[in-house]
């Protein structure tokens, strides 16, 4: 007795332990993790990928026109106090300790005259109607959090009815996205906590379980971001979820023990036994399949060549691995002590003769409707939009998305640069080029995606009319006198000093693009070169970002092609059924197939932050199907039944904790759906969608065709072997 009474209070204080060991970890974790998301030029790609070495060579060769911030200014633009006002805010500007310099109608332009005749200074300052002018402001290269705040006070100092300021450029729309991305890591994963909490306490109702299941969660969560803080892997737009995402993988492991645990206790009768270690036993097969699956999946990501992309893949793949391991040490502990009657109550309580007479049923029309809704679902792949523009970062009809969508509307809004020289690569200072480059100007201005373009011929035209015996003078001399300060050195922000080599500085529209960014820059460089000229370097946001979303889809693709392969491998390894094995390999399907068919058809994007939850998706469904074929097993093992009563028996066995499971991650990340942030709310929805989908392939499509049909012989065999097992 007395050592009962000692164990029965080990039990209750093991989980305890538990609870201070993560508090301490919590301590540390909080104190030397940076959870700030970092978003700058590593949002599109790493300083060191190859892809991102040709922008660094142009901002080395023009360092003066790496990462503009634009300014407009709505107002009367031929008043004295307008033009006193842009006086004041370009000089505010100047004054900033990383700024190279700020083009305005004030440093630039000789007047307000001068800046609507000029070709250069029409087209860099002035808006298309007239109603406002430009300031670009032309920032060294520093994070845009150190930027953006200091860019932002002046801005409300100068803000005003008659001057009316918008703000726009990379820097600035980094630094938004950062913010949200902030917002919605301590918004919305509190409140998806809270739900979280909310649910299993519903389904499970056991105070043990909703302690064990969240400091697993939250222990599984920190390890991991701590593993990857120690890789130099800084939280990004990719991983700004990983948190969330090893908090579902955990949880998903820990509903299967559970349930297993609740569905041994009921059969075994025996109250004085706890039977923790039978139901870990019985879960963690499948349960390391399923990580096996995942962790491949996520680990696919390290074959794609941009670093932040290769960073999500090994984080992930730490991740998966953490879950399973915390989620069956830990966890266990806490079921220990929740074996009373008190705390085995759960909410999905049906009358066992109904349950079993629904499931021992094929319902051959419910796998019908679900294969047609998927493959109708499925003929929205083809009109996905995978290169979203950066404008659909942010909502629609709100006064930011409109103030951006008027500069990008105006003249365009994501750079793109082009480093251009002669076949020859001779100097670009003389007449036969000055003719070459205003054909090239008029050409690429065509273009219905370019909103400006500043480049050579722009400046030399300006050179010609601020010298009054400008022709009498070499385009040489003309050009080393708009490199003079008086002229706001000009001249150095399109040529280099052997005037071999000259920039292209194009203002890309996002708004009515239509192409696909690689496409649009392809075309580009088609007419540089039929102009006589060679594109030799090209860089700036709007291709890398456009390579990026190319990759990021690639990922996905290779990831789940890898993840249903593998799959695929596992599910033959274990049934040994190539029946079997196609009927995984299309259960599965279905979960990518209405994920990204509903997005297609309701023209939602796939971005770089919504993109990964399709990993989330699939390894819902693994899970759930893994569990399910294995436990078929084990019911034709223990039965000796047909293949059709084992998959019933499985299906009465494991259909609460893969409907809880599916339940817990649905509710948890629709809360995602009501973010301010379109990426949290596509990332929420797209979780939603496949954890939707997930118990419906595994309940109905698997079983249904997995399970052989029965010859009459078969079915009188089967018989037989049914009488004689009663009769003995």
């Amino acid at each position: 007795m007395k050592r009962f009474l000692i164990n029965d209070m080990l039990r209750n204080i093991i989980p305890f332990g538990w609870l201070v060991l993560v508090s301490a970890v919590a301590a540390v974790f909080f104190n030397t993790v940076n959870l700030n998301p970092k978003v700058d030029d590593d949002f599109f790609f790493s300083s060191k990928d190859p892809e991102f070495q040709e922008s660094v060579e142009i901002f080395e060769m023009f360092p003066e026109m790496s990462m503009p911030i634009i300014i407009s200014a709505v107002g009367d633009i031929q008043s004295k106090s307008y033009q006193k006002k842009a006086k004041q805010l370009t000089e505010a500007l100047e004054t900033l300790p990383y700024s190279f310099g700020t083009l305005s109608i004030t440093k630039g332009p000789r007047n307000i005259k001068n800046a609507f005749t000029s070709p250069l200074w029409k087209r860099s300052l002035i808006s298309q109607d007239g109603k406002a002018t430009h300031f670009i402001a032309s920032i060294k290269d520093v994070p845009p959090e150190t930027v953006i705040p200091d860019i932002e006070i002046i801005i409300d100092f100068f803000n005003a009815k008659d001057f009316k300021l918008i703000v726009s450029g990379p820097p600035y729309i980094m630094e938004l996205i950062r913010r949200n991305l902030v917002r919605d890591l301590k918004v919305f994963s509190l409140c998806a906590l809270i739900i979280f909490a909310i649910v299993i306490i519903s389904v499970f109702r056991s105070g043990w379980v909703l302690f064990g299941t969240f400091t697993a969660c939250s222990l599984s969560a920190m390890i991991t971001l701590f593993i990857t803080h120690h890789l130099n892997f800084p939280i990004g737009p990719l991983t700004a979820n990983l948190s969330t995402i090893v908090f579902v993988l955990t949880l998903s492991h820990i509903a299967y023990m559970t349930f297993n645990w609740k569905h041994v206790m009921e059969h075994e009768r025996d109250r004085k036994k706890h039977h923790v270690w039978d139901a870990v036993k019985l879960t963690f097969q499948p349960s390391f399949w399923s990580m096996l699956t995942t962790f491949l999946g996520f680990l696919s990501c390290i074959f794609v060549p941009a670093i932040p992309l290769r960073q999500l893949g090994v984080s992930g793949a730490i991740g998966s691995l953490t879950a399973f391991i915390i989620a069956y040490i830990v966890f266990p502990c806490f079921l220990l002590p929740a074996h009373k009657s008190a705390t085995l109550g759960d909410s999905l309580r049906f009358n066992k003769k109904t349950v079993r007479a629904f499931f021992s049923k094929k319902h051959i029309w419910i796998t019908t409707l679900i294969l047609f809704i998927s493959g109708v679902a499925a003929t929205g792949f083809k009109t996905i939009n995978t290169d979203p523009s950066m404008l659909s970062y942010f909502k629609k009809e709100t006064p930011l998305r409109e103030s951006l969508d008027y500069i990008d509307s105006d003249g365009g809004s994501s750079p793109l640069k082009f480093v251009i020289r002669n076949k020859e690569a001779t100097p670009l200072n003389t007449n036969k080029v000055y003719k070459q480059m205003w054909n090239l100007q008029k050409e690429i201005e065509q273009h219905p995606a370019v909103g400006t373009l500043l480049s050579q011929p722009l400046i030399m035209s300006e050179a010609k009319k601020r010298s009054p015996v400008g022709n009498l003078f070499g385009w040489n001399m003309l050009l080393d006198a708009m490199e003079k300060p008086e002229y706001n050195n000009i001249t150095r922000y399109f040529l280099t000093k052997d005037r071999t080599r000259s920039l292209l500085f194009l203002r890309m529209k996002e708004g009515t693009r239509v192409e696909s960014r690689r496409d649009i820059v392809q075309s580009l460089k088609d007419i540089i070169r039929r102009n006589g000229f060679v594109p030799e370097l090209s860089g700036g946001i709007y291709p890398l970002q456009g390579l990026l979303t190319q990759m990021v889809i690639n990922s996905i693709f290779i990831g789940l092609g890898l993840l249903i392969l593998t799959f695929v491998v596992m599910g033959f390894a274990i049934s040994f059924s190539m029946r079997v094995t196609l009927a995984l390999f299309f259960s599965l399907l279905i979960i990518p197939a209405s994920l990204f068919g509903v997005f297609g058809h309701l023209k939602i994007p796939i971005d770089i932050i919504s993109a990964p939850a399709a990993n989330i998706s699939i390894a819902m469904g693994v899970d759930a199907m893994l569990h399910l074929l294995i436990r078929m097993k084990r019911c034709l093992r223990k039965d000796k039944k047909g293949v059709w009563d084992a998959w019933a028996s499985a299906r009465v066995q494991l259909w609460k904790p893969i409907l809880s499971a599916a339940v817990l991650v649905c509710t948890g990340f629709a809360i995602f759906c009501l973010s301010t942030f379109p990426p949290t709310q596509r990332f929420g929805l797209a979780i939603v969608v496949g954890s939707f989908m997930s118990p419906l392939a595994a309940l109905f499509v698997l079983p249904v065709l997995a399970a052989s049909p029965l010859t009459h012989a078969k079915r009188t065999r089967l018989k037989v072997v049914q009488e004689k097992q009663r009769a003995a």
